[in-house]
């Protein structure tokens, strides 16, 4: 039995898999142009969704290997750097690639 702090951490997770489409969809145009991917703009929105689809059955042997907890600390511990790596990146396929493991993080 999960106690409220627990429920709560929960939560916030859970809420980490819709936060990573829906703030960056505001600033979608600016963040493409700056970036020069301004035709293909709206796969920034739908690869992590892609990622989640291609790696799930990955991301589902590795929570029954190591266990929810264990995988949760390194998916959270990987979707911070993969959302942090797209500052450095300024290469398309670099880019995509990032969005497209950041939605595998979703997962974990």
């Amino acid at each position: 039995m999960l106690k409220r702090r627990g429920v709560f951490a929960l939560l916030c997770v859970a809420c980490l898999t819709i936060m990573v489409g829906c703030v960056i969809v505001p600033g979608l145009p600016g963040i493409a142009t700056a970036l020069g991917l301004s035709q293909e703009a709206s796969w920034l929105v739908t690869l992590p969704s892609l990622g989640v689809v291609i790696f799930g059955p990955f991301a589902g042997h590795l929570i029954t290997r190591l266990g929810s907890r264990q995988a949760l600390r390194i998916g959270l511990a990987l979707y911070g750097a993969l959302g942090l790596a797209c500052i450095w990146l300024s290469n398309a396929v670099l880019i995509f690639s990032d969005r497209l493991l950041l939605g595998e993080q979703q997962r974990s």
